[in-house]
């Protein structure tokens, strides 16, 4: 199956509500608060992921510096939103904030993303070298999974997903050509 026939064929089995709506600040500031920690997480998983991939999988103490940065942010915004869970203003007060369905299905997606990408994570970590086939049939599962919520995110960015995955591989080829797989920066 082609990916477009894949992406036209998740397009029918989407849950999410993709219609404008308006949410309360409670609602909001608990999507800003989930963004702000998602991108904690991502100083860490960076981390992570260099010293696998660049440091010969031996944590360096810049590694160790750049994940308790991460894990100090993550920490103080899980205490703010927990405070804000605990504390919720009136929520017949609050002013609403509008949505667009657009922004709607891509936080819905961008969360679904997230949470198979941590399963897969789960999975994969849970093994500890000869997987059985049952082993690996969960993390094919698992990609599944990731894969229909990227279809569906690329779905809500009118974004064509053979179109992706080619410029993705141009995007490689070019870094690996430069000399640049690895490193920092979308624009290398």
């Amino acid at each position: 199956m082609q990916l477009n026939e894949y992406q036209q064929k998740t397009s029918e089995t989407a849950i999410y509500p993709n219609v404008e709506t308006d949410v309360n600040e409670l609602t909001d500031d608990l999507f800003k608060s989930f963004g702000r920690m998602v991108s904690d997480m991502s100083i860490i998983s960076n981390a992570v992921k260099k010293t696998i991939r660049d440091d010969n999988c031996k944590v360096s103490e810049k590694r160790l510096d750049d994940m308790n940065k991460g894990l100090n942010q993550l920490v103080l915004e899980m205490i703010r939103m927990r405070s804000i869970m605990e504390y919720p203003p009136n929520n017949e007060d609050d002013p609403m904030v509008p949505y667009s369905g657009e922004k709607i299905a891509r936080l819905y997606t961008s969360t679904g993303i997230i949470d198979e990408g941590l399963e897969y994570f789960e999975k994969c970590n849970a093994i500890n070298g000869n997987e059985t086939e049952k082993e690996l049939h969960a993390i094919e599962d698992e990609l599944g999974d990731a894969l229909w919520y990227v279809n569906q995110a690329a779905t809500s960015t009118y974004a064509d997903m053979e179109k992706i995955a080619n410029r993705n591989l141009a995007k490689l080829n070019k870094r690996k050509e430069d000399g640049v797989l690895g490193g920092d920066g979308d624009e290398r």
